[in-house]
């Protein structure tokens, strides 16, 4: 978990965030990071769609108390809660957040005490070779790179825990036969 003012300028790499400590940004280049004027940016030299179809950020803003979905371009997609002062059913200080493989969202809201689940928060997709659907040929691309140090690319750590083993599989077998939006 991060929380990051990005009030610090930095070149190829985002730097170390207020609290959670540095970015580790494995399978990317690390010129595609930087930081300056209050901003962290993350761009692409060449289009690479399988990295692009999957970034879509969820923020905390927790002077809001809102949890936001936003663009990389940081467009405002969706946003949850009104501004509160702690009642029952809005968020008050939402500090944590963690993106479950099935897309949905779990906020640590941090003065009502309590983890909430926002159920189909963003849509993950697993269509590596970008024929329409989840088919053999992605499972096949994320089960070559089973265990194998040699051949791991952070594309296919769809739990991103470092490691490509078979919980990586098996989450994309289950995204069997669906599109992407």
């Amino acid at each position: 978990m991060a929380q990051d003012s990005f009030s610090r300028t930095v070149s190829n790499s985002w730097g170390t965030a207020d609290v959670g400590g540095a970015y580790n940004t494995p399978g990317s280049s690390p010129s595609d990071y930087a930081v300056s004027t209050g901003v962290g940016r993350l761009t692409f030299g060449s289009p690479n769609l399988q990295r692009e179809q999957i970034l879509t950020v969820a923020a905390s803003d927790v002077g809001d108390s809102q949890i936001k979905l936003l663009t990389p371009a940081g467009a405002l997609l969706r946003s949850w809660s009104e501004p509160n002062d702690g009642h029952t059913g809005s968020f008050w200080s939402p500090l944590g957040l963690t993106l479950l493989p099935s897309g949905d969202l779990l906020v640590a809201d941090t003065y009502n005490g309590r983890v909430v689940r926002i159920i189909g928060a963003v849509t993950l997709c697993y269509d590596f070779n970008s024929s329409g659907l989840v088919d053999v040929n992605d499972i096949q691309a994320v089960a070559q790179r089973w265990y194998d140090p040699g051949l791991y690319d952070a594309r296919y750590d769809v739990i991103p825990d470092g490691v490509i083993d078979v919980v990586d599989v098996m989450t994309v077998a289950a995204a069997w036969n669906l599109g992407c939006a």
